[in-house]
């Protein structure tokens, strides 16, 4: 998990929960430039978890909420206006 790495105060460890108690990440269609055009890629591209998220025949996101471990990269990376 990079954000174990990445974590400047030590608060996580690779014993951390999983996504069961971290939380997994959500596509918001309504805010996903992906869903307005084809082939945004970056959340999946930058995904550490393998299949975490996969991208449909439009190229949008999906998440698979068994895989997806919380960790957020997705979120930091994604290119759409907060």
């Amino acid at each position: 998990m990079k954000c174990v790495e990445a974590c400047p105060t030590g608060a996580l460890s690779a014993a951390a929960p999983t996504a069961g108690n971290v939380g997994v990440a959500k596509v918001v269609s309504d805010a996903c430039v992906a869903w307005d055009w084809d082939g945004c890629t970056v959340c999946a591209d930058r995904c550490p978890v393998e299949g975490a998220i996969t991208l449909d025949e439009r190229g949008r996101p999906h998440v698979d909420e068994a895989l997806c471990d919380g960790c957020g990269l997705c979120e930091m990376v994604c290119p759409a206006p907060s």
